[in-house]
């Protein structure tokens, strides 16, 4: 959520932005469990990097610690894997029949899943749906290769650098695909308690006077710890760790706190610096959510191709009442410099999210989303006569290890001129993205060389377009 005010009565104030820092869980991690393991993923690490980590009482506090030379080497050759087919690079066919085995299998003989599995056989986007119903299969097809750790300890592609599709958060996407439909849907969202905002509203009053160490520490303390809403997917999976993540990364470039990895993306502060004239209970709110283009579909229902870029950025005015809860809008008046803001972020959503890939696994765990809602939606399953237990019922045998993410998370307050913000928000409508389609007899192409690959029992096929 995204919350901008100017603080009354200041005339010689400087800008006051209120940061509230998620969390930054190292997202490459084979066991991202407790310590000791991670049940069929494996045990590695229970670590996290980026500077924050959850202390015991589920808040979160600063931590420098990073991944270690030895830590990177040892997690890169556990996950390698000696495999020209696995190596090469270009669309591939990933079979969810093959899947379903892979980790029964696995879980019968009490095994941690290979890597390919853990791995998705290395997509790194899902382009494709595809049913097979002759061998009782559906397809995931879209690009892939074999992978590396990257400096940062994320398991990417060799090739683009891009990370690859984790299984867990496949899971995840498969086992609350009804959630994503129901309530809220799938969301992250971090606001002000109504105690914390009454109380900084009335604070607001008070404030005659230049920011400064006191009075942001003052500021810090009256707004409190922000409680954590996340609806469709378990706080502690991985998939609530992305979110957090892109999340963590969305303040930071909106702010200003980090330098963009990108040149000419200016931080939402700076294009507000030389604005005024926002009312003192008003704030524009921006988030991140779905954008892809219509569905395209075959004529006999079982093929399908996703495209688009997958996020957007929006935004929109919020206005607080002075006993802190929000107040309904007939009329909103629309915040050119935040629209703006949130129009750039989304016409350099693809160059950003290629150099920072936080983004990129959001998108990641988007399209799984989209692809979970798209096999209920058309009952895939059904057409396909296939069952998938290991991987859509959360009491299979097979558990996603656990993450720990945060219940509340500090605020912090960095002097910036006279403007306050508390920023975020993530929204995942995977099931209007689904119902969104059309006609498109050129899916045929790809999903005709799909059916055509024989994978001899192997999880994946690679394709050869013609």
């Amino acid at each position: 959520m995204v919350l901008w005010s100017q603080l009354a009565g200041l005339r010689a104030a400087r800008m006051a932005l209120m940061l509230v820092a998620l969390v930054l869980v190292t997202a490459s991690q084979v066991a991202y469990g407790q310590p000791g393991g991670g049940g069929n993923f494996g045990g590695f690490f229970n670590r996290v990097v980026g500077g924050v980590k959850v202390d015991a009482n589920n808040v979160l506090v600063s931590d420098f610690t990073r991944l270690t030379d030895t830590e990177i080497s040892q997690l890169a050759n556990s996950i390698q894997v000696d495999d020209a087919a696995l190596n090469t690079n270009g669309l591939r066919a990933v079979s969810l029949r093959n899947l379903e085995a892979a980790i029964a299998t696995a879980t019968a003989k009490k095994q941690p899943l290979p890597p390919e599995v853990q791995f998705m056989a290395g997509l790194t986007r899902i382009e494709f749906v595809v049913v097979k119903p002759e061998d009782n299969d559906i397809l995931l097809v879209g690009p892939a290769g074999g992978w590396r750790v990257n400096d940062q300890g994320l398991v990417v592609s060799q090739e683009t650098g891009e990370p690859v599709l984790q299984l867990q958060d496949f899971l995840t996407a498969m086992r609350t695909v009804d959630n994503a439909r129901t309530d809220y849907g799938i969301s992250i969202d971090i606001r002000p308690s109504e105690e914390g905002m009454r109380n900084y509203l009335n604070l607001q009053r008070q404030i005659t006077g230049p920011i400064n160490n006191a009075v942001a520490a003052q500021i810090e303390a009256t707004v409190g710890p922000q409680p954590v809403t996340v609806t469709g997917v378990p706080l502690d999976s991985r998939y609530a760790t992305v979110l957090f993540r892109a999340d963590y990364r969305l303040k930071q470039l909106s702010m200003g706190l980090t330098q963009a990895p990108i040149a000419k993306f200016p931080s939402m502060m700076e294009m507000l610096a030389n604005r005024g004239g926002l009312a003192a209970t008003s704030f524009p709110r921006f988030w991140l959510e779905c954008h892809y283009d219509a569905i395209g579909r075959s004529e006999d229902g079982l093929s399908f191709k996703l495209s688009g870029q997958g996020v957007k950025a929006a935004t929109e005015e919020t206005y607080y009442s002075r006993d802190g809860k929000v107040q309904e809008q007939k009329a909103v008046k629309k915040n050119k410099t935040a629209e703006a803001w949130a129009q750039m972020m989304t016409e350099r959503f693809e160059e950003l999210s290629k150099a920072d890939p936080a983004f990129r696994e959001l998108r990641n765990v988007m399209d799984m989303s989209v692809v979970a809602a798209l096999i209920a939606r058309e009952g895939l399953l059904q057409k396909a006569n296939l069952q998938l237990p290991e991987i859509t019922q959360p009491d299979s045998s097979v558990t996603t290890p656990v993450w720990h993410n945060p219940e509340y998370v500090p605020s912090q307050c960095v002097f910036f001129g006279n403007l306050m913000s508390v920023s975020g928000g993530i929204q995942v409508d995977s099931w209007a993205v689904a119902e969104n389609q059309k006609l498109d007899a050129a899916v045929n192409q790809v999903a005709d060389a799909a059916r055509g690959v024989e994978f001899g029992g192997r999880l994946f096929a690679n394709l050869v377009r013609n």
